[in-house]
């Protein structure tokens, strides 16, 4: 009885975009979803968790011209380099997780 949420903010951590799954279903799938409803044409630099470290989404973005700075899998076969500097923003967006997880214990009463 877990779940798995997906979420899309933007540079002031504000939540833009989100997806709640079961826990046990691939977020794979959905990250087509999470970023199909989003006006790309503002967007310049994604900033994911290791989980988005797929040559699929990479290419995707690069087509959008948008720069990935998604740190890669340690058990990639060609490391891909990525700016730390501009990684270090993403505590924005576990904010925003972690103010959605203070309502989760209001939800399941």
């Amino acid at each position: 009885m877990t779940a798995k949420l997906l979420a899309l903010t933007d540079g002031r951590g504000q939540l833009v975009q989100f997806r709640l799954r079961p826990g046990n279903a691939a977020a794979g799938k959905e990250r087509p979803a999470l970023l199909a409803d989003v006006p790309l044409t503002a967007t310049r630099e994604l900033l994911g968790d290791q989980a988005y470290d797929r040559a699929g989404v990479r290419r995707g973005l690069a087509s959008l011209n948008i720069t990935a700075t998604i740190p890669g899998r340690s058990h990639r076969k060609e490391p891909v380099g990525f700016a730390e500097g501009s990684y270090r923003r993403r505590h924005r967006v576990e904010n925003a997780f972690s103010d959605l997880k203070q309502f989760w214990g209001i939800a399941g009463r």
